[in-house]
């Protein structure tokens, strides 16, 4: 059986030993929301099929808490997931448009590149490396996608449009080019991972093939197709062959829905919180007919009850450190109540998303108490994040969140609805 070579069966291919960095995924996932309200692509396929819109938003979760994990500013993630929620799928299109809603649309562009910057200050510096390959692999791939679009359209379409392709193909040469010099870049303050070899080895490939293409100046066909579709798998991609697959990382995990997010849970029954409310409301009632030193007490204790059967974020343990801050500020400790009040709304917006009605609602508690201590600063709690949701029209925000705005303009004795008396 010797000197039989066609018997031999050939070597694996190398495979990677390492998952691509999630920072490069970070990098991409910025931008590509970043793109959604900055490039034209939204208005050529007249807003995001369901899917993509899905996949979009998916994403942009996992981003934001990763930014959020960085200590990213929490006003400008903030800002991140409200862009999010806007995202204009094709059956909201239309009205977007003709609402005059699209003309906020630059300046959630420019929120997305302070975003992007942001990002990438607070990545590991050992990690920038990939964080800015993510940035340009979505753009390269979002360039080559809008030539695919614009030369599958109608004749005539694009007519009173700028020349697209033309814009788009130097575009790519320019994003191309910007790729191929950062995978070059041995620049010692921007290293790269000995342990991402084979990530390494796809951009190395893909930029030694570009630099034969931009000579070419051609516009991205099978070949080019092809090349990228190699790197992305590299860099955690799914195989995408067909248009639904396009983009969808590998692992992206799925995501609990925003109004059933409750961060850093501790196991515990529904009785237990009954019981807990219950023992709440009863401390209010001893408030309520006077002892205040009492009630101030048990406030106390019963805010380290919660805090170890609901955990330190629970809404209702939140609730109720509101409620003592309000019976130290009836003691005549205003400061420390102040200070206290500003932390539990900075809480609130940290932990619980744009969607999540415990945001707004321990917000407006905060609001409610502060604003007989100190008008100013509950002026930013109003501002940041209670206008968001009490000043816009119901239909403008998801179901989730239409009876929390009633409540809360209840609360605060809104008008009709036009005025707010603060």
């Amino acid at each position: 059986m010797t000197n039989t070579p066609q018997r031999d069966f050939a070597p694996p291919p190398n495979l990677p030993t390492t998952d691509p960095p999630w920072e490069l995924q970070l990098g991409f996932d910025i931008e590509d929301i970043y793109c959604a309200y900055n490039e034209w692509l939204v208005f050529l396929t007249q807003g995001f099929p369901d899917f993509e819109l899905d996949r979009k938003i998916d994403a942009g979760r996992w981003a934001a808490d990763r930014l959020r994990e960085l200590n990213v500013a929490p006003s400008l993630v903030d800002q991140f997931e409200e862009a999010l929620a806007r995202l204009p799928s094709q059956a909201d299109f239309r009205r977007i448009m003709t609402s005059g809603e699209s003309t906020s649309w630059p300046e959630i562009a420019r929120t997305m590149e302070s975003l992007l910057a942001a990002g990438r200050i607070a990545v590991d510096a050992s990690k920038v490396r990939y964080y800015d390959l993510g940035v340009m692999l979505c753009r390269v791939r979002l360039c080559s996608r809008m030539l695919r679009v614009v030369s599958s359209l109608p004749e005539g379409l694009t007519s009173g449009l700028p020349d697209l392709p033309k814009i788009y193909h130097k575009e790519l040469l320019r994003t191309t080019t910007v790729l191929a010099t950062l995978v070059a870049s041995r620049d010692p303050a921007v290293p790269s991972d000995p342990g991402q070899h084979y990530l390494e080895q796809a951009f190395s490939e893909f930029a030694a093939y570009l630099s034969t293409w931009r000579n070419r100046s051609v516009d991205p066909d099978s070949d080019f197709h092809d090349q990228l579709e190699k790197v992305t798998q590299a860099a955690g991609f799914r195989p995408s062959d067909i248009a639904k697959q396009e983009a969808t990382w590998i692992s992206h995990p799925n995501p609990v829905p925003e109004e059933e997010r409750v961060p850093l849970p501790a196991p515990h029954s529904a009785e237990d919180r009954e019981q807990l409310e219950k023992h709440w409301h009863e401390i209010r009632r001893i408030a309520k007919e006077g002892d205040l030193a009492r009630s101030t007490d048990l406030l106390s204790l019963l805010v380290h009850t919660c805090r170890a059967i609901l955990g330190p974020v629970h809404p209702l343990t939140l609730h109720i450190q509101v409620s003592l801050c309000a019976a130290f500020g009836a003691s005549g400790k205003s400061g420390l109540a102040i200070v206290a009040l500003l932390d539990i709304a900075a809480t609130a917006q940290h932990y619980y998303s744009p969607h999540h009605p415990a945001r707004y609602l321990i917000s407006a508690d905060v609001y409610t108490h502060l604003r007989m201590m100190y008008p100013e600063m509950a002026q930013e709690v109003y501002d940041s994040p209670l206008k968001s949701l009490i000043e816009r029209d119901e239909s403008d925000l998801p179901p989730c969140l239409h009876s929390v705005r009633r409540a809360i303009r209840i609360e605060l004795g809104l008008d009709d609805g036009t005025t707010v008396v603060t």
